[in-house]
């Protein structure tokens, strides 16, 4: 069988069907005026034409089969990617919220330890705040640095 697109071989098996059929039209209206004509001229074009549909509707099943598999693929693809869009979302949420509370319990830290009057405490405090923005910002300048350029 040559290598040809499954549309063009499609394309040529209706062609052909049609042929047959007005051979068949063709047939009949001969066997009209002689009732020996479509024993002698072609005994075997019913037969064909039953197998060249029979090929098309199986054809057309598996076709319909690879598109099926092929589509079922691309929804699983696009709900995992949903998906995992949908857990980084609620990661960062969850991320943002436990900053939003570390935040406030040194907050509240700074006020407790400056009511008691312990100063020393506060500042090293504030000094650890100063160290953990300063390691954020590094770490955020070498992502922005690894991602490429689009």
């Amino acid at each position: 069988m040559n290598s040809c697109s499954p549309s063009s071989y499609y394309q040529t098996l209706l062609q052909a069907k049609f042929v047959l059929k007005r051979a068949k039209v063709s047939m009949d209206s001969k066997e009209a005026t002689s009732s020996q004509a479509n024993n002698t001229d072609f005994p075997f074009a019913k037969d064909f034409e039953v197998y060249t549909e029979d090929r098309q509707q199986r054809r057309q099943y598996w076709y319909q089969r690879q598109l099926d598999s092929k589509i079922e693929q691309s929804e699983s693809a696009r709900m995992l990617n949903w998906n995992n869009r949908a857990t980084k979302v609620i990661h960062d949420q969850v991320l943002s919220q436990n900053k939003k509370l570390k935040r406030m319990q040194d907050t509240l830290k700074a006020i407790e330890l400056h009511q008691r009057g312990d100063i020393h405490s506060v500042v090293s405090l504030l000094n650890k705040k100063v160290d953990n923005v300063s390691t954020n910002m590094q770490q955020l300048s070498t992502n922005l640095q690894q991602v490429p350029d689009q």
